[in-house]
C-alpha cells in the first residue's frame, strides 16, 4: 500500500477503499485456500501514532504482524526550502523559481487545495510551461 497513512482514521476521506483492504485480503485468502500474503505498507509522512494504528489495523483484520522498517527522512535526491511569500506573489515566485532552477527535466509542485492546483497549472501554462494539474477530484479517465 502506497500512502499507507491513509489507512489511519484521518485518511479515510482521501482513500476510502483502504478501509476495506484488510478485510478483503482476509476474505480472498480464505476463498482461495491460501495463507494471508505478505503485506507491505509505505509512507513518508506517518507519525508514531499513525504507524501504530496501521500495525494494529492489519493485526486486527488479517491476524498478521507487520514488521516496521524506518528509513529516516534524509533524502540526498530531494531539496526542501521554505520561503515566506505573500499570497499575492506566490504564482509569480513559483514561475521564477522554476525558471531559475529547472533548465531541463521535470518538477512536481504540491499545493494545498484542488483549486490551488488548478489555478497554479493554468498560470504556469499561460507562462509557457507544459503543465497539468492532478488531484483526487479528477475522474479515472482524466487521471490517465
Amino acid at each position: 500500500f502506497d500512502e499507507a497513512h491513509c489507512l489511519s482514521k484521518w485518511g479515510h476521506d482521501f482513500r476510502p477503499d483502504y478501509l476495506y483492504a484488510g478485510r478483503r485480503i482476509r476474505e480472498f485468502s480464505k476463498e482461495q485456500g491460501v495463507e494471508i500474503p505478505p503485506i507491505a505498507c509505505f509512507t513518508a509522512t506517518a507519525k508514531r501514532d499513525v504507524k501504530e494504528e496501521i500495525l494494529a489495523y492489519f493485526k486486527g483484520k488479517t491476524g498478521r504482524d507487520l514488521a516496521l522498517y524506518e528509513g529516516g527522512v534524509e533524502r540526498q535526491n530531494l531539496q526542501f526550502e521554505v520561503q515566506a511569500i505573500s499570497d499575492y506573489s506566490k504564482l509569480e515566485r513559483l514561475h521564477d523559481m522554476l525558471s531559475e532552477r529547472l533548465s531541463e527535466g521535470s518538477a512536481l509542485v504540491f499545493r494545498a487545495t484542488r483549486s490551488d492546483t488548478e489555478s497554479s497549472a493554468a498560470y504556469l501554462r499561460e507562462k509557457g510551461w507544459r503543465v497539468e494539474h492532478f488531484h483526487a477530484g479528477l475522474t479515472p479517465p482524466e487521471k490517465k
